[in-house]
């Protein structure tokens, strides 16, 4: 089945934009085992302390890369089996909204305003 070029591109986008913030999901979760391990004592490294680290390890991990992963699935089964793509504005909004709301989180995480202690795990 063909598809558009715009929409090909709004799944490539979804699957691959959270895979760039995978890396600074696998940053944190690095700095934590140092946090925890001893290695690194002080209360921040690279501005970024170990509260900020847990919550965007966890969130980006947990709900980001899902979510965005489970929307490009999603697109590409109803795809396959309705045989047409959805209108052109409902998953392009779909999409810039998704980027725009990570954005934000992840800028309020960044500059501290957002420290939940949210994670996979129990630390």
């Amino acid at each position: 089945m063909k598809v558009s070029k715009s929409y090909k591109n709004t799944i490539l986008i979804t699957l691959f934009f959270p895979m760039t913030l995978f890396i600074l999901g696998i940053y944190n979760g690095l700095m934590q085992v140092l946090y925890r391990s001893g290695i690194l004592s002080q209360a921040s490294f690279l501005k970024l302390n170990y509260y900020q680290g847990l919550t965007m390890h966890g969130v980006i991990n947990a709900i980001v890369l899902t979510t965005f992963f489970a929307v490009a699935f999603g697109h590409v089964t109803i795809t396959h089996y309705l045989k047409k793509e959805p209108p052109k504005w409902s998953y392009k909004i779909g999409m810039w909204l998704m980027i725009i709301g990570t954005l934000m989180d992840a800028y309020t995480m960044l500059i501290g305003k957002a420290q939940v202690l949210y994670t996979f795990y129990a630390p």
